[in-house]
């Protein structure tokens, strides 16, 4: 049990923190839209050290933090009024959750909340306010502290660390399965470790998990994707001009999978599987087929050079844990970054990955 010294130290070891936090969150973004227009090859090559170094001591001051909110809640006796809980859960819940379903986690006004009042959802936002697990923005000078004269209601860090320890079930991480094939010439130990570069150093990054198979065959991927469950399937490999997938046998030698035979068994698992990325050459077939069943099917319309590739799968993941404008459709925006990504590197490439959007 902590005493009240040792609360209002971590408090202000949090609040020191946070605000060592912003000024580096702010430093990397700068030196990243430097690099984005800098030519010079040793200047890039300065501050690509300088935003790994950056990166590193955020994910340190991010770690930090994050044990900081444990301690901090898992002694808390009135945790958004904990004695009533029972009673209002399910309010808190749904406001939790309506502020979830946009990016960055913002409300634009106090939401409508089936089965409740609006005079119950503004009382409970604003003990949530006043307790720190959301914040906003007043609409000018003069509001008062009622959330109706509040825009951008927004989960707070604190709020953040709640949901994961008291309402884990509505915090969900998006797994990632890497599926590596016959490598011929491919970089795909580089697609990898931009893959987790980009992961690692985006915004959102605890809401991701990656699981990596490699030389597979395909008794292999229908393993893997079974024991995985993933929401993104992400295939590097060779594709061939027919749209087939090439994998391997039992003995190591080529084996062509057909764009139908992958669209069947991604109908098997439409139930959580949201989008397959096929990062191989006249792989367009495949995510025609695929689409049927998956609401977010990537492919290649023609061979793709390995830099393009990475590059694409590089932005892609960018743009899928970059904090979003709250309308933004996660997937759009993530295969938008990665044209953007390929466009700045190479004109001619850009038009190459299509994607094949089929929501059900």
């Amino acid at each position: 049990m902590l005493s009240n010294e040792q609360r209002r130290r971590l408090e202000k070891e949090r609040d020191s923190l946070q605000n060592e936090w912003d000024i580096r969150n702010d430093r990397l973004m700068r030196i990243r839209k430097t690099l984005a227009i800098e030519t010079d090859p040793s200047s890039q090559f300065k501050y690509e050290q300088q935003i790994q170094n950056e990166d590193n001591e955020l994910k340190r001051l991010t770690d930090r933090l994050d044990e900081i909110e444990k301690q901090l809640q898992s002694v808390e006796h009135k945790a958004l009024n904990t004695q009533n809980k029972s009673d209002n859960s399910d309010l808190i819940n749904k406001i939790f959750l309506k502020a979830k379903k946009v990016t960055p986690e913002f409300l634009e006004k106090v939401p409508e909340i089936e089965g409740y009042s609006k005079a119950e959802v503004v009382n409970q936002i604003y003990e949530m306010l006043q307790d720190g697990y959301l914040e906003a923005l007043p609409l000018n000078s003069q509001a008062s502290q009622y959330p109706e004269d509040f825009q951008n209601i927004k989960i707070t860090r604190r709020g953040r660390g709640f949901l994961r320890n008291q309402y884990e079930g509505l915090v969900q991480q998006q797994k990632i399965l890497i599926l590596t094939a016959i490598p011929h010439g491919l970089r795909l130990d580089r697609e990898i470790r931009e893959i987790e570069e980009a992961i690692r150093r985006a915004t959102n990054r605890n809401l991701f998990e990656i699981r990596i198979r490699t030389a597979v065959r395909p008794q292999d991927i229908r393993r893997a994707i079974a024991e995985e469950q993933p929401q993104i399937v992400h295939f590097c490999g060779h594709g061939l001009e027919d749209g087939s997938l090439l994998l391997e046998d039992d003995g190591g030698n080529n084996k062509p999978v057909t764009p139908e035979g992958l669209a069947s068994l991604f109908k098997l698992h439409a139930n959580y599987v949201d989008c397959v990325l096929l990062n191989a050459c006249h792989s367009e077939k495949t995510a025609i087929a695929i689409s049927q069943y998956i609401n977010y099917a990537i492919g290649m319309n023609q061979p793709i050079e390995d830099k393009a590739a990475i590059t694409f799968a590089q932005g892609f993941y960018d743009g899928l844990g970059f904090q979003n404008s709250g309308n933004k459709d996660l997937f759009q925006r993530a295969f938008d970054e990665g044209i953007v990504a390929i466009q700045m590197e190479n004109l001619s490439q850009g038009l190459i990955p299509v994607l094949k959007k089929t929501l059900k």
